[in-house]
């Protein structure tokens, strides 16, 4: 078959099919390393006897693409199997029931749909779809498998056995699978997108970033990321500098970068006079001089530098958010979904909600996903608080800002870590409105009176975060201890991620575009630490287009890829992936 019938693919600066991933492979119960790709990252074999995979370079979400329609064929000298696909949830665990996978043989080709959002799953070998059996998809009915995906992004793991066996995948873009098998004709998905041997059910799409949501940040009407979240850097000057956003930021986090100061965090409900140490207990206390931000406006902020003699050389970075504006005492300012304002008065949030905590202030962005709230403890148990966002928080970070003695509590909704708040410390509530719980759990035991959620007539701030397709991801990984450490889908290329370890001690390691332009990225800074800057072998990550790549020179280091260890992690968009958005 001439080369261009197959080689010449419809991918367009405006429209790319997934391909198989190389920076993706993980370890499903054979030997650890990484499998052999060709045809353009579509073709797939062993490089020695073992259990391993490749993620897509697109995944499916419930929020994302959530009914997809792909095909895989048998290739080697294996007429049984020659690889198999399994699918996981997105923090990398068996669904239920555990193992959903199939088998491909030789030459066959077998047709995938998957229903993230429904658990579902339709699997057809060597044929048309029949008239029926299409119309039972349509309809959710008659599934061959039913599985449970618990988080937002489902995982395909594309896996073969033996160096002789493999398989050739279509997404859209090769219906001749390299061309070893002439279609009679070719067929689109839902969206009139792609090439496929096989007739796609209705409702079906190809895998491609054309088939991207935009989500509630569109390009499409001139929103991006950095609107809404921004690491930038600066040389200080020992005097006032302009730094320039393009947003009014609500929560502003500055750290040097070579002199070993304190991190400080300063927001707009605590107003601009007051900021806080990450890297420490302590109140919320008083600006003392400088080396905090003032002037916040809808450029940015102006940077008082001017703190001592030893500042006027200092490199510095800061990391912004925004959430929806300062509010009034008394007030919840709202940004909804569709960008319209959704202010009331804190007291009408409660009703709505069923707190049994009225706030004394809320910043709410249903848009991007990020609230702060700020409330007063009744140090007793069982009370509630309103977040003010639409959706369950996947991070939330509470501190007390009166009693200098009290901890920052810090939970992830997307795992049950030991070294923070497990999952069930705080009782989220519907998806309309939601509120926080405010038990605090210390060995086993709730209560809420000694002050780390909810301490008696003292004021507390609370910073909640969830998920935004193309903007934001928190999640979590597993660790394999290997300088070639996992990689981790977010759906856009980040300005910013952190990342903690659960099962094992380790640092709040944070790492950004903005001090580190290139990759490897090891520009390391602690949340938990006042250390300055350091490139660190052991703590690297490349920031992809997709997600992030974990890095590190032997030994691995405990901070972010421990062997089988555990990782929460939060990360912003630099540029989401329906973007397009192109690797460093």
């Amino acid at each position: 078959m001439p080369f261009y019938t197959h080689d010449n693919v419809p991918d367009s600066p405006i429209n790319n099919f997934a391909t198989l991933n190389p920076l993706g492979w993980k370890n499903l119960g054979g030997a650890n390393s990484a499998q052999i790709l060709s045809e353009g990252n579509l073709k797939t074999v062993a490089s020695a006897s073992q259990g391993s995979g490749e993620l897509p370079s697109i995944l499916p979400s419930k929020t994302g693409i959530n009914k997809v329609y792909f095909e895989a064929r048998g290739v080697g000298s294996s007429s049984s199997t020659n690889g198999y696909i399994v699918i996981l949830d997105g923090n990398s665990v068996n669904l239920n029931p555990t193992n959903v996978h199939r088998n491909v043989g030789q030459n066959e080709i077998v047709s995938w749909v998957i229903d993230v959002s429904e658990g579902k799953l339709w699997i057809q070998s060597n044929g048309n779809w029949s008239a029926a059996r299409k119309i039972e998809i349509e309809n959710g009915q008659n599934p061959d498998l039913t599985f449970n995906c618990t988080t937002n992004i489902l995982e395909i793991w594309f896996a073969t056995y033996s160096p002789d066996r493999g398989m050739v995948l279509n997404f859209g873009q090769d219906p001749t699978f390299a061309g070893s098998k002439a279609p009679t004709s070719t067929y689109p998905d839902a969206n009139g997108l792609g090439q496929f041997h096989y007739e796609p059910p209705a409702g079906a799409l190809a895998l491609c970033t054309a088939n991207l949501p935009e989500g509630y940040i569109k390009l499409s009407q001139d929103q991006t990321p950095s609107d809404n979240f921004k690491a930038v850097t600066w040389q200080n000057t020992n005097s006032d500098v302009s730094v320039p956003l393009n947003f009014e930021a609500d929560l502003i986090w500055v750290k040097d970068r070579d002199i070993g100061w304190s991190h400080r965090i300063q927001d707009s409900l605590r107003g601009w006079s007051e900021y806080m140490n990450t890297n420490g207990t302590g109140n919320s206390r008083a600006v003392d001089g400088g080396y905090t931000a003032k002037n916040i406006n809808s450029s940015g902020f102006t940077f008082n530098g001017s703190y001592n003699s030893t500042s006027a050389a200092t490199k510095m970075v800061a990391w912004c958010w925004r959430a929806a504006g300062s509010p009034a005492d008394g007030q919840a300012k709202i940004i909804n979904e569709d960008g319209s304002d959704g202010t009331m008065s804190t007291a009408d949030l409660k009703t709505s909600t069923g707190a049994s905590i009225t706030p004394s202030k809320v910043s709410a962005n249903r848009q991007n996903g990020f609230s702060i709230v700020k409330y007063t403890g009744t140090g007793s148990t069982g009370g509630t608080v309103p977040h003010g966002l639409d959706k369950k928080p996947d991070m939330v970070i509470i501190k007390n800002l009166d009693d200098g003695a009290r901890s920052w509590n810090i939970t992830s909704f997307i795992t049950t870590p030991s070294t923070v708040l497990t999952a069930d410390t705080f009782n989220i509530g519907s998806k309309t409105g939601g509120v926080l719980g405010l038990n605090y759990t210390n060995g086993g035991g709730a209560y809420g009176i000694d002050g780390q959620t909810s301490g008696s007539g003292q004021n507390h701030i609370a910073y909640c975060w969830h998920s935004v397709e193309g903007y934001s991801k928190c999640g979590s990984y597993t660790g394999n201890g290997s300088a070639d450490g996992p990689m981790v889908y977010c759906g856009f290329r980040p300005a910013f991620v952190m990342i903690k370890g659960t099962n094992q001690t380790s640092n709040w390691t944070v790492l950004d575009a903005a001090r580190g332009p290139y990759n490897v990225n090891g520009q390391f800074l602690a949340a938990n630490l006042s250390n300055d800057e350091s490139y660190e072998s052991t703590r690297q990550a490349d920031f992809l287009s997709n997600g992030f790549k974990i890095r590190g020179t032997s030994p691995v280091y405990f901070d972010v890829n421990s062997s089988s260890g555990t990782y929460i992690f939060m990360a912003f968009a630099e540029q989401p992936f329906s973007g397009p958005s192109n690797a460093r």
